[in-house]
C-alpha cells in the first residue's frame, strides 16, 4: 500500500523523483485478491492467525508463499510476523477501487517501478501497466516477492534502488538538463 500512498502524494506535491516498489496495479486489488481467494483459500484465515503470534506451520508457509520468497527462513518470517497487522477496511476499499480513480496530471519526474520476480500479489508481468502512468523504468528482482524491503533478496533490491538514484542525480546535473 506504501506505493499508493506515494502515488496520491505524487499527485498534489512536488517531489524530484520517486521509487514505487511492489506497486498496487493501476487496476486495483480486487484481481489480486481474487487470485489469492482461489489459488490460496486458507490465508486471509492463516495471515489473520498470524498476525495474533500463532505462527503454525500452515500460516507460516502460506505467508511466505504469498509475501516473500522460497529463500526467506521461518525465523525471519516470525521475526517479521510483528509487523503485519490489520488493514484499514478504508484503505482496502480505496485500493479495491482504484481503477475507478479519475487520474490527475502526473508531473514529469525521474520513477522507478521496482517489483519482485516471484511477487504472488502483484506479479511483474503488472509492472509495465503502473511504469506507464509515470512513464518510468521498470526492475524485477530476480527470486524476490512481494515485500522487498524483508525478503531473502532485500539486499539486491536495495542496491538496484540505490543505483538507480546514483543515476538519475547524475543525469539530473548533467549539463543541460531541466535543472540547469
Amino acid at each position: 500500500m506504501g506505493s499508493a500512498v506515494v502515488e496520491r502524494f505524487l499527485e498534489r506535491n512536488r517531489a524530484q523523483a520517486a521509487v514505487l516498489m511492489a506497486p498496487v496495479p493501476p487496476s486495483g486489488i480486487l484481481g489480486a485478491t481474487m487470485k489469492i481467494a482461489l489459488t490460496e483459500p486458507a490465508f486471509f484465515d492463516r495471515q489473520g492467525r498470524a498476525s495474533r503470534g500463532e505462527y503454525t506451520p500452515e500460516a507460516l508457509r502460506t505467508i511466505r508463499d504469498v509475501y516473500y520468497s522460497r529463500e526467506t527462513g521461518t525465523d525471519d518470517l516470525i521475526r517479521f510476523g510483528r509487523f503485519f497487522q490489520s488493514e484499514s477496511r478504508r484503505a482496502i476499499l480505496d485500493l479495491t477501487l482504484l481503477a475507478m480513480r479519475v487520474r490527475l496530471p502526473r508531473a514529469a519526474l525521474p520513477v522507478l517501478v521496482v517489483g519482485g520476480e516471484a511477487d504472488a500479489l502483484f506479479p511483474p508481468a503488472g509492472l509495465p501497466f503502473t511504469a506507464a502512468r509515470w512513464q518510468a523504468e521498470v526492475a524485477v528482482i530476480p527470486r524476490a516477492g512481494h515485500t522487498l524491503m524483508l525478503d531473502a533478496h532485500w539486499q539486491i533490491a536495495a542496491q538496484r534502488i540505490a543505483t538507480w538514484i546514483e543515476r538519475a542525480v547524475q543525469r539530473a546535473a548533467a549539463p543541460g538538463s531541466s535543472t540547469d
